[in-house]
């Protein structure tokens, strides 16, 4: 018998033996003819029938507590769908040229690699964003602490630390100016608390920027190098647009963070010619084991966040009206070697998991069409009468059970068989954990590549999040939040590390260190000149400050305030902004004033 079962029969148990003992001590003739006395039953078969009595009274009172409990969780499903989807696992994937590649090549976002297993299975994987691969990479790469062999530029007198990075074409006779480079996206590589500290070093710590090529000199502001990964389009999970941007990424920060240890460097008025380029980042300083440390393993170029996503049409799903759950059976046609189905029973321990499912359809008799679902965004009337629900659970054994439930909203009594198919996306769930290291990628599209597609890192791990018991106040707290709740509340802070802790599904000690490190939080409203097609005008706004206690967090601030920015620029109203202003405690000078921003805008 279940754990949470039990609890109910024991309780259902002793109150029928309590009320067997009051008709007793009030009846005590009839009960003596039924082997019945006051605090014991003495009839084995009365026993027995007492007990399951208890246990469908058990077993009644829990599918009731559970009613409110499901139906908070399908709100959850419809209002903040992100929140109770399995997390699939993800790769950092490298594109590595081959030295005979003379001009760029386009991988477009969305595009599908698969990977094989030691077992010779496949995993497949999408990329987030779209990647230029280019004919040249990093060759050497160092750091110095000041003098420097190199001139300072003008705005780098106080840089006691610079990072040079020289670049080269796979071929002398390339000129690195006509290859149409807009931007370098560099990823960071090595040990974590190294990789951080170095990201706050080039995000925070920059003073000047130097492009050398072919004796031009091109001299570049700090604003031109900047954190990756907090723009839209380079989602990893697909999400509602209705949904607070601020919790797509709050989602992704916390469960794909190596995914912004991303810089991107603006060449769009780079001049110059030649094969080699040379890039010198002037920074304020360097802790000694960077210095020591760095290299050209450090910075890795044609990097792309891939997630194990894709999409899979389920077997038939007949529909017979006689069970309370259908499962979800997915075919592997389009995600294995050989086909068969996987089953939603059994699905989490090796085969295919259900992310979401798109689109029901209504294949009966040869014909599709469409099933919407109970819970919707749209209630007119549609050729169906019936409804579907989504129900996925988290067994024992970690597996993932998938199924569905059937709904006829015109009440027929008699209802004919129906044949239903369900367009989902689906990972590969724990087999992706048996990835060799290093293990080279194919692609599935009409990619013409030249070079080496593999994995930089071992994937790492979905992660599970369906807690069924703390839905309720999930909800609340996802409802009950906005600028005047925040703000407004007695403890901004707390308010606002509490919705941060509902996002922290692995319990990271990583993300707790970032979540305690919010310690002040208020808001005011300022009134700002704004230039609008070459006039003057003023715009009202909200200035919020952040007061930060650096000592939980060892590198990676510029992670969290980075994310602080673009979360709280989504409060911006119409003809408003938003600028966050960072404090660090025990500092009387601000750490970072972000620029003005009015959404996913920002403001000049």
């Amino acid at each position: 018998m279940p754990e949470s079962l039990l609890s109910y029969f024991e309780r259902e148990l002793v109150f029928l033996r309590h009320t067997a003992s009051d008709f007793a001590r009030l009846h005590p003739k009839a009960a003596r003819n039924l082997d019945i006395s006051v605090g014991s039953i003495e009839d084995p078969d009365l026993i027995r029938l007492t007990e399951s009595v208890a246990l469908l009274n058990a077993r009644l009172q829990q599918r009731l507590d559970d009613r409110y409990p499901e139906l908070v969780h399908q709100l959850l499903q419809l209002l903040f769908p992100h929140f109770l989807r399995p997390v699939p696992a993800w790769i950092m994937m490298i594109c590595e040229p081959d030295e005979d590649l003379g001009a760029p090549q386009n991988i477009p976002r969305h595009s599908t690699f698969e990977a094989l297993t030691r077992n010779n299975e496949r995993c497949l994987f999408r990329t987030c964003r779209e990647q230029t691969v280019y004919p040249f990479r990093i060759r050497h790469a160092e750091a110095q602490m000041a003098p420097f062999d190199c001139e300072r530029p003008v705005g780098a007198e106080d840089a006691r630390a610079a990072i040079t990075l020289r670049i080269e074409a796979n071929d002398p006779d390339i000129n690195l100016n006509e290859l149409g480079l807009d931007c370098l996206n560099v990823h960071l590589c090595g040990e974590g608390k190294f990789v951080l500290q170095l990201y706050d070093a080039l995000i925070h710590g920059l003073q000047q920027i130097t492009i050398k090529m072919g004796g031009v000199v091109n001299r570049l502001p700090p604003s031109s190098l900047y954190g990756a990964g907090f723009e839209d389009e380079c989602n990893l999970l697909p999400y509602n647009a209705k949904t607070f941007a601020g919790f797509r990424l709050l989602s992704e920060l916390f469960l794909y963070q190596e995914k912004f240890n991303t810089v991107t460097l603006d060449c769009s008025n780079i001049t110059g010619t030649g094969a080699v380029m040379e890039i010198v980042l002037f920074l304020d300083d360097l802790p000694a084991n960077i210095v020591r440390l760095l290299s050209e393993d450090n910075f890795k170029l044609f990097c792309i966040p891939a997630v194990n996503l894709f999409p899979v049409i389920s077997e038939p799903i007949n529909i017979d009206h006689k069970r309370r759950h259908y499962p979800v059976m997915m075919t592997s046609e389009s995600a294995d070697r050989e086909p068969g189905t996987y089953d939603g029973n059994t699905a989490g321990k090796e085969g295919l998991e259900v992310f979401s499912i798109e689109r029901m359809l209504d294949v009966t008799g040869g014909e599709s069409r469409y099933v919407p679902p109970l819970f919707g965004e749209n209630y007119r009337p549609t050729q169906s009468s019936m409804r579907w629900c989504l129900h996925q659970t988290q067994q024992d054994d970690g597996t993932l059970l998938t199924t569905v439930s059937v709904a006829d909203m015109g009440s027929e009594p008699i209802r004919q068989e129906s044949v239903w198919m369900a367009e989902a996306l689906c990972s590969n769930g724990r087999r992706v954990n048996h990835l060799p290291p290093a293990v080279s990628l194919t692609s599935l599209d009409t990619l013409s590549l030249s070079g080496t597609v593999r994995l930089l890192q071992r994937p790492h791990v979905p992660v599970r999040n369906f807690d069924r018991k703390e839905a309720p106040w999930q909800l609340l707290a996802h409802l009950h939040f906005n600028f005047n709740a925040l703000f407004e509340a007695e403890s901004p802070p707390a308010a606002l590390r509490s919705l941060l802790s509902l996002y922290n599904f692995g319990a990271s000690r990583k993300n707790q260190f970032y979540i305690d490190a919010i310690i002040g939080l208020d808001a005011r409203q300022v009134v700002e000149p704004f230039r609008l097609n070459r006039r003057s005008c003023l715009v009202t706004g909200t200035r919020i400050n952040v007061t930060l206690n650096i000592h939980p967090v060892d590198g990676g601030l510029c992670l969290l305030t980075g994310f602080l920015d673009r979360f709280f620029s989504g409060f911006a109203g119409f003809n408003s902004f938003t600028q966050v202003v960072i404090q660090l405690e025990g500092m009387e000078e601000h750490y970072q004033v972000f620029p003005k921003r009015a959404g996913c805008k920002g403001m000049i």
